[in-house]
């Protein structure tokens, strides 16, 4: 059964304060719908006074880490930055939601992140739709930076910071109960959410020395995908001056190596075919996606369960300079 998808704005412009956390728990609104994708869109008023140096995704340089949990204890993202989920929207998401690149001028920027509860790359939504019906809580949690990640000169510069967030939702999941007569002019049955979606922040690791990361291996998760990012220089999770550093990637477990020495040449390939023409206007130097899913299926899903799976992500030789590299997985986890 399928409906027009619907958009609400369900809180507007809430306070966010620097260097803290806000949490928000209240303002869902968990009416039975099926929901596609939550939209944080961020508004800064900035003052530059002094202030030099614009960092021009310093938006999402601002908002350090993003939690979501549901109150059945499924967490859809676990501490993910700003400019890592960033990332993820140019590369696997509907591309970038519209963002204002910061100047060294005053005036009021925007910039917005899709969480995602439908993978665009499936070809059933209904698979991953957060279904409203099964919750009676979401909490929302951001840590914040301050006007130093708008400018890399302060000086006298001020900034506030406010949260919009809407939602993009369908009635499917809600008369989907209904037997198809009770609906007029409908047939059908609407499709029922299998799995929750979830994306995680594996860390930072230095490949000179550690040249793994390691990923949860147990029933009822399954890997969709992930995405690296190489840079010298680097000061924070997906800040760095971003280089092609890596020369191969493989991602390997108990059974077999499932990508064995993928080069930095098929990284290139990826760039384009997920991102597009916007590859060309953001830099996407040093930054590797993968997907497992090439035929919009679920059940492409990589399972990670399994006695002695030993599951990883092995990042081979490092070219030159001295790198940290930065990583996201995604995936689907059993309803709780």
């Amino acid at each position: 059964m399928y409906f027009p998808q619907e958009r609400h704005t369900f809180l507007k412009d809430h306070a966010l304060p620097q260097s803290g956390i806000t949490t928000i728990d209240q303002a869902f609104p968990l009416d039975g719908s099926g929901w596609y994708k939550l939209r944080l869109i961020l508004k800064i008023a900035l003052t530059v006074g002094t202030g030099a140096t614009p960092i021009k995704e310093g938006a999402y340089k601002f908002l350090k880490a993003i939690y979501l949990k549901t109150s059945r204890g499924e967490t859809i993202l676990n501490g993910i930055p700003g400019l890592g989920l960033f990332q993820w929207n140019r590369y696997f998401g509907e591309r970038v939601p519209f963002h204002d690149e910061i100047a060294a001028s005053d005036g009021v920027y925007y910039a917005a992140l899709d969480i995602p509860f439908v993978y665009p790359f499936l070809r059933f939504p209904e698979d991953t739709l957060l279904d409203t019906n099964r919750y009676n809580r979401l909490e929302l949690k951001i840590q914040t930076g301050s006007v130093s990640d708008l400018l890399g000169t302060v000086g006298t510069a001020t900034a506030t910071f406010s949260l919009t967030l809407e939602v993009f939702k369908t009635k499917s999941a809600r008369l989907g109960y209904l037997k198809p007569e009770r609906v007029a002019g409908r047939k059908g049955v609407a499709g029922r959410p299998s799995v929750v979606p979830f994306i995680q922040y594996l860390g930072v690791v230095d490949p000179s020395s550690v040249k793994k990361f390691d990923l949860d291996s147990k029933d009822g998760l399954g890997y969709l995908g992930f995405l690296l990012a190489c840079g010298t220089s680097w000061v924070e999770p997906f800040y760095s001056t971003q280089a092609d550093n890596i020369d191969d990637i493989s991602f390997v477990d108990g059974l077999g190596r499932w990508l064995d020495g993928v080069t930095v040449g098929s990284a290139k390939h990826e760039r384009w075919v997920y991102a597009g023409y916007d590859a060309y206007t953001i830099n996407s130097v040093g930054v590797y996606p993968h997907l497992f899913i090439r035929q919009g299926s679920i059940n492409e899903v990589f399972p990670s369960g399994g006695q002695g799976r030993n599951l990883r992500l092995e990042i081979g030789t490092v070219i030159t300079g001295t790198n940290k590299v930065d990583c996201l997985v995604f995936g689907v986890q059993d309803l709780g």
